[in-house]
């Protein structure tokens, strides 16, 4: 059996911390392209007190995996009234 990365794929719009791991582990990012630690932890505490935050994973407003999203210097929140970080 193949463990599907894509959402749109799955049977399950939840994605648990260890799949969004398996997600992250399968992209070669380059250091200068992610955010801090610290900056992550902000964007993510952001997210998860977001009236349109879906699931304990999506944006509601982009679709987004909020985990994956937040990783990268050039992603912004999708918020329609403008970015939240």
């Amino acid at each position: 059996m193949t463990t599907k990365v894509c959402k749109g794929c799955s049977n399950n719009v939840i994605v648990k911390r260890d799949e969004m791991n398996h997600i992250l582990s399968k992209i070669d990012i380059d250091d200068n392209q992610i955010v801090s630690d610290e900056e992550y932890a902000n964007r993510l505490n952001t997210c998860n007190s977001c009236e349109s935050f879906m699931y304990g994973s999506t944006c509601a407003h982009s679709g987004c995996l909020v985990e994956f999203r937040a990783k990268f210097s050039n992603k912004l929140c999708p918020s329609p009234s403008g970015s939240r970080w």
